[in-house]
């Protein structure tokens, strides 16, 4: 299982993109959310 550091199949990198997508979308979205309330 050795594997270059940075190097993952396709797959495997677009599922970390749509996860760290989701994260940075929900925080920015609770952060909206929060400024418009006050």
């Amino acid at each position: 299982m050795a594997k270059p550091c940075g190097v993952r199949p396709s797959g495997e990198a677009r599922k970390q993109v749509d996860v760290f997508r989701q994260n940075l979308f929900q925080e920015g979205f609770s952060f909206l959310i929060c400024r418009s309330i006050q």
